[in-house]
């Protein structure tokens, strides 16, 4: 993971480098530590370890998203501990590479230390399917009036249903 080592490059110079030139180098282990990070996200998908249909794949995912979540604790931390952030990173980073080395895709970080960042995953949204559907709205033209239609229809019900329940169901009725 040549991504790993320029992080761990950038974050040893953090550590070394004199207090005004901080700032600069701390933008520099952020960039690199995007790198690491899609380098981290994609491993499942890539090496071709694990099939496409099997289970392993999706706990293979969430490992991987937990790690970078776990990599990203340090980095929030580098504007007011620099040095410290950096340390604990590189020491993240480490431990990643030789788990990585060692083949051991589905524990790059010890469970301890991704017991706790399970809730700042959050929701992921699914952006590769947006282009899809502007694509295809754009491709059939019966699409555009349905859809005006459907958030038409489902913005009324939105509103009926607040009417309702702020006690203005008279006004509703009436409309109907």
């Amino acid at each position: 993971m040549p991504f790993s080592v320029r992080t761990i490059k950038a974050c040893a110079n953090v550590v070394t480098a004199h207090a005004s030139a901080r700032p600069a180098r701390t933008e520099a282990v952020s960039k690199c530590l995007r790198g690491t990070e899609r380098a981290i996200l994609r491993g499942p998908n890539r090496f071709g370890t694990v099939p496409r249909s099997s289970p392993r794949r999706k706990r293979l995912k969430l490992h991987a998203r937990l790690v970078a979540a776990a990599l990203r604790q340090p980095e929030v931390r580098l504007d007011t501990h620099p040095v410290e952030a950096a340390k604990e990173l590189s020491q993240l980073l480490v431990t990643v590479v030789d788990n990585y080395a060692s083949g051991r895709l589905g524990a790059l970080l010890p469970e301890e230390t991704l017991k706790d960042l399970g809730a700042t995953l959050g929701i992921e949204i699914p952006w590769t399917l947006i282009p899809a559907a502007v694509v295809a709205v754009l491709i059939y033209p019966r699409l555009r009036t349905t859809s005006v239609r459907v958030v038409a229809d489902a913005t009324w019900a939105g509103s009926r249903a607040q009417l309702v329940s702020c006690g203005a169901a008279d006004s509703v009725r009436a409309c109907q």
